[in-house]
């Protein structure tokens, strides 16, 4: 299953509005001589902006905050010295070059397990996948936010409480966190590494839809709605349009269903109002990429049997 280079797997990069070429901070491309702890080093660019070439200027660029908040400047205005030590990003343990692999392997050795016994594979080391949520969370909703971070972030806290293992009852809960995981793992994977990777999103994505027959055989409800939706969006624009389809549909009927019972208090709840019009602009959207798919399939054997 081909589910790990879709288009939702680049995200949004960052280009340099005065280069087509992605901005990047990249410490190890400064010409440099060694140096200790506590010595310092230039940085100097010039502008592509038209009245500094006029001028013959050279401008500095604000370091950001997440490398260091305390530059420290030199006399001369024409350039710029920062410490060392505060550009040097702090890295999450996990990703420390002598942990990361250990990390890596287990989590895959957990999914072998969890395939050898036919059971569902257990979810990330919570720091792990709180890191991961973090730093991927607005790119994966780009264009799709079917939730805000910090209702997800709930909910992803309550499953951790409630088991890491498989779903504690909330069927709808479990599989969302899962999808949306998923969703992260696919984005964070590095160009050229998708393939030797891909095992690790498809396992959280299938502990998901292995919850499928459970929503739909209980009350349909906001949360499984936007269950099927986020397993949609993991699916929408790769070769699975079949699986897209019925996780489309599913979302879109038990919309239906859910809004001829909605409660009568519910659209006076802020959140669950805002929450519930966008999966309503998400389903929408994807029964028209569903109506298409559809349209084509028929197409395609009405030419075949003709």
């Amino acid at each position: 299953m081909q589910l790990c280079n879709s288009p939702q797997n680049t995200g949004a990069r960052k280009k340099n509005s005065n280069n087509s070429k992605e901005f990047e901070h990249r410490p190890e491309k400064i010409n440099r001589a060694k140096l200790d702890d506590n010595s310092t080093f230039s940085i100097q660019q010039f502008s592509d902006d038209v009245g500094s070439r006029a001028q013959g200027g050279q401008v500095t660029h604000h370091v950001p905050s997440c490398i260091s908040s305390t530059p420290t400047f030199t006399t001369d205005p024409s350039r710029r010295q920062v410490q060392i030590r505060g550009l040097i990003p702090t890295l999450p343990d996990f990703l420390a070059a002598d942990q990361f692999n250990k990390h890596l392997e287990k989590i895959r050795s957990s999914i072998a397990q969890a395939n050898l016994a036919s059971e569902l594979t257990p979810l990330l080391p919570r720091h792990i996948a709180t890191r991961l949520l973090q730093s991927s969370f607005a790119e994966i909703m780009e264009g799709r936010q079917l939730l805000d971070f910090a209702d997800f972030t709930t909910l992803l806290s309550d499953q951790y409480t409630a088991s890491s293992t498989g779903p504690a009852e909330n069927f709808a809960r479990w599989a969302i966190v899962n999808a949306v995981t998923a969703l992260a793992l696919r984005f964070k994977a590095a160009p050229g590494s998708e393939d030797d990777l891909c095992s690790i999103p498809l396992a959280f994505y299938h502990n998901a839809t292995a919850m499928i027959h459970r929503l739909i055989l209980q009350e349909p409800s906001l949360l499984s709605i936007q269950a099927f939706l986020a397993m949609a969006m993991f699916v929408e624009d790769t070769p699975e349009s079949a699986a897209f389809i019925m996780l489309g549909t599913n979302a879109s009927r038990q919309l239906e269903l859910f809004d001829s019972r909605m409660p009568e208090d519910f659209k006076s709840n802020g959140t669950k109002s805002k929450q519930h019009q966008r999966a309503c602009e998400i389903s929408s959207t994807f029964d028209k990429k569903i109506d298409l798919l559809l349209s084509s399939d028929a197409s395609q054997v009405t030419r075949s049997s003709s």
